[in-house]
């Protein structure tokens, strides 16, 4: 092709039985009236292509740019819109942007661009993307790019099969909605990218890694769950939402993932973790940049913490408990489980401190400290 095609009063385009090659950038126009576009042949051509049918049907049933020479850009509107596997490379210009108004399946496995940003979105958000296949990758790194990747919407998988995969470089993630829900989860989402991750809600069946120890991971949403995957974060995590709950078994079975930070937390909002017999790793300050309400492990196997600040409650019940550095709370600090003391607990405004159901071992000279307000101790 070397020219567009327009249709007007709501007729359909329709490319069919036999490749299409883009000759020059392309326009396919069936936006007054609202057509439909319907692509079920294979697109190829380094251009870009632009598919607008208004709020009509936008079916991508086949591959664009996957076999044969990859496309510059690609941009596509409707409302119910269909897209198949695409590659896009354009000396890390390359795009994707696809919007639809009503919903969005992604039928493939594969969007790729050489460093061009990846943006999908339906309905302005309170839409749905469905992921159709087993795994989805989107991967803005080919060539060795960094572009970031939007997801404005939720993301749901009614098989409860698919595999989410994100690949961003230093580029950002962001997904605005859900991803999956308690009753459809995802089987898994691995976010590979040393830039910014904004994240709400998330429910999966497997893990959830949210990788890259640069970088700050936002929190969104209220609750990252997993019926048996350990959940990770690699770099920084902020809690933007107004309580936070991370539960790496959440079907409560005999299959415990672990949940485990690799960087600091910080956020005034409460965090609660549950790993039943799993382990809860904190391998970084927890509130020393803003300090959290409260800090809650309500089950794990073992729990490892460095420091902690809190306005209100620490509660760690747990098999086992290292702490590795000082915990001071504006509440009650409670540690249930045989605990090894590396550094001392300090809480104020009269709170008390408790250490019960476990022997409790001293790695170093220790302090406990409720005497600000004169709270209690109690060691049992």
């Amino acid at each position: 092709m070397s020219a567009g095609v327009t249709t007007t009063g709501g007729s359909n385009i329709v490319l069919d039985t036999g490749a299409v090659t883009l000759d020059q950038d392309v326009t396919l126009n069936s936006s007054s009236g609202n057509g439909g576009i319907t692509i079920s042949t294979e697109v190829n051509g380094g251009q870009d292509l632009t598919l607008n049918a208004g709020t009509g049907t936008v079916l991508l049933s086949t591959d664009v740019g996957v076999s044969g020479t990859d496309l510059t850009g690609l941009t596509v509107t409707g409302g119910q819109v269909d897209i198949d596997d695409v590659a896009v490379t354009d000396a890390g210009a390359g795009f994707i942007t696809v919007t639809a108004s009503t919903n969005l399946d992604v039928t493939g496995s594969s969007l790729s661009t050489d460093g061009g940003a990846v943006s999908l979105s339906s309905n302005s958000g309170t839409g749905t993307i469905d992921a159709d296949g087993a795994n989805l990758s989107i991967d803005t790194t080919s060539g060795g790019g960094n572009g970031s990747i939007t997801l404005t919407g939720s993301l749901t998988d009614g098989a409860s099969d698919t595999n989410l995969s994100l690949t961003a470089g230093s580029g950002a993630v962001s997904v605005t909605g859900a991803v999956g829900t308690s009753g459809t989860r995802l089987s898994s989402l691995v976010v590979s990218n040393s830039g910014q991750v904004d994240l709400g809600d998330v429910f999966t069946v497997g893990v959830i890694n949210l990788g890259g120890a640069t970088g700050n991971k936002d929190l969104n949403g209220t609750t990252y769950s997993s019926n048996d995957g350990t959940i990770t974060f690699g770099g920084a995590v902020d809690l933007v939402g107004a309580g936070v709950s991370i539960n790496s078994d959440a079907n409560g079975d005999v299959t415990d993932g672990n949940i485990v930070f690799n960087s600091t937390i910080d956020g005034g909002q409460t965090l609660s973790l549950s790993a039943d017999g799993g382990t809860v790793d904190i391998n970084g300050v927890v509130g020393g940049g803003t300090a959290l309400t409260s800090l809650t492990v309500s089950s794990a196997g073992q729990s490892d913490l460095l420091a902690v600040t809190t306005t209100g409650v620490v509660d760690v019940t747990s098999g086992v408990i290292n702490v590795d550095g000082l915990i001071s709370a504006g509440g009650q600090v409670d540690l249930s489980g045989a605990t090894t003391l590396s550094a001392g607990v300090t809480t104020t405004g009269g709170s008390n401190i408790v250490l019960d159901t476990g022997a409790v071992t001293l790695d170093q000279d220790v302090t406990l400290n409720s005497s600000s307000g004169n709270g209690g101790i109690t060691i049992s």
